[in-house]
C-alpha cells in the first residue's frame, strides 16, 4: 500500500512541470505536457478516493461537506483563473496559483500535526461545524 505523502510529492513535481511549460517551447512542451498527463492520470484517483474513504469512517456528511467545498473550490479557481490569465496573462497566474498553494501548505501542515498530535480531527474543527450550519440553512 503507498503512502499518500508519495502522491501528494509526485503532484507538487506536477505543478513545477506545468510551470516549467510557461517557459519551455516545442518540442519541449509537448513532452512536457504528455509528462504532465500521465502523472496527473496515474495519482488522481488515489487522492480523490482516499479523503472519501476516510470521511465515510466519521460520517456521511463529512464526506458531503468535502466534496461541496472541494467542488466549490474547481469553480472559483476555474472563475478566478481565468480572470487572472485574461486581465494579467499566463504566468502571474501560475505565480499567484504558486503563492496560494505555499500558504495551503503551511496551513495544511499545522493541522495536520494538530490532529495527529490529539488523534481526533474533529476537537480541531468547531469552526467547520459552524460553516456547516451556515451554508445548510442555504439550503
Amino acid at each position: 500500500v503507498l503512502d499518500i505523502k508519495y502522491f501528494i510529492g509526485i503532484r507538487i513535481f506536477m505543478f513545477l512541470i506545468l510551470l516549467a511549460t510557461t517557459l519551455a517551447k516545442e518540442p519541449y512542451f509537448s513532452i512536457l505536457m504528455l509528462v504532465f498527463y500521465i502523472l496527473n492520470g496515474y495519482t488522481w484517483a488515489y487522492i480523490v478516493v482516499s479523503p472519501n474513504r476516510m470521511f465515510l469512517e466519521y460520517s456521511r456528511e463529512d464526506l458531503g461537506t468535502n466534496n461541496f467545498f472541494k467542488n466549490l473550490g474547481y469553480m472559483l479557481g476555474g472563475i478566478l483563473s481565468g480572470f487572472f490569465v485574461e486581465n494579467m496573462g499566463f504566468l502571474p497566474c501560475f505565480l499567484i496559483s504558486t503563492f496560494i498553494v505555499l500558504l495551503l501548505y503551511v496551513f495544511g501542515k499545522f493541522t495536520v500535526k494538530n490532529i495527529m498530535e490529539t488523534g481526533d480531527y474533529r476537537k480541531n474543527f468547531k469552526k467547520i461545524e459552524k460553516i456547516k450550519k451556515i451554508i445548510s440553512s442555504f439550503f
